[in-house]
């Protein structure tokens, strides 16, 4: 059997594409281009040796990019960002080998803060702050491998601290 080489076109049944992929020796290598069976870009992702690496671009079905990041070695790496159907920001954050690593930050369709905080190695670690619909803190307080520690805080409406629960 041959083995695959360059840029190979498939199809749904009904005739519309379903993916380009980029091949060198019958390892996917290269961009790969998806659409749903209507015909819209669903992704470009682009892969090296069989796995995803470097940059990739998902959309949601209206057309806008749905999430966008960097894969190495098949594992997110670095700034993704993800984004709701009118193109707003959902969240940001960064990977490291695969895990949330870093600030991350969550927003609602509005594109208003509502949650903001550190993680290490995928676990929530460190100061995290959630919001209101407003942008006001609702609350805040540290975790350590995933689990809440310490004080935590309620802030009201006027910004006063006050004591919510301690772990």
């Amino acid at each position: 059997m041959e083995k695959k080489q360059g840029e190979w076109l498939y199809f749904y049944p009904n005739g519309s594409r379903n993916s380009i992929e980029t091949y060198k020796d019958n390892v996917l290598n290269g961009k790969v281009i998806n659409f749903n069976p209507e015909g819209k870009l669903m992704s470009v992702e682009n892969w090296k040796d069989g796995i995803p690496s470097d940059s990739a671009f998902y959309y949601h079905e209206n057309g806008r990019l749905k999430r966008k990041g960097i894969y190495r070695e098949g594992l997110y790496e670095g700034e993704w960002i993800v984004y709701y159907e009118n193109g707003k920001q959902e969240r940001r954050g960064n990977y490291k080998s695969g895990l949330p690593d870093g600030e991350w930050r969550h927003y609602n369709e509005e594109g208003t803060l509502i949650e903001k905080g550190q993680y290490l190695n995928g676990n929530k670690h460190g100061f995290f702050q959630f919001f209101d619909d407003k942008g006001r803190v609702l609350y805040e307080g540290n975790y350590e491998n995933g689990r809440e520690i310490g004080q935590w805080y309620f802030i009201n409406k006027k910004g006063k601290k006050k004591k919510y629960k301690t772990y």
